[in-house]
């Protein structure tokens, strides 16, 4: 688990096994090209955080930032 939150910070030199296989490999969510394509389905801006997104759908996260 520590060695995958290294991985998705680039930083693969501070990983303590020589694993290559991450969720990043399989995961929508962290590939760009399926992210791109789903969020073009929903009619989404990719690029709009999950707060700015939730908020226009009714949704007020702000209590979980106080």
């Amino acid at each position: 688990m520590v060695d995958e939150s290294f991985h998705l910070q680039d930083r693969d030199d501070l990983m303590k096994s020589d694993r290559t296989y991450f969720l990043d490999n399989n995961d929508i969510r962290l590939n760009n090209n399926f992210r791109k394509e789903i969020y073009d389905q929903i009619g989404e801006d990719m690029n709009q955080s999950y707060y700015e997104m939730a908020l226009k759908h009714g949704y007020d996260l702000g209590r979980f930032y106080q």
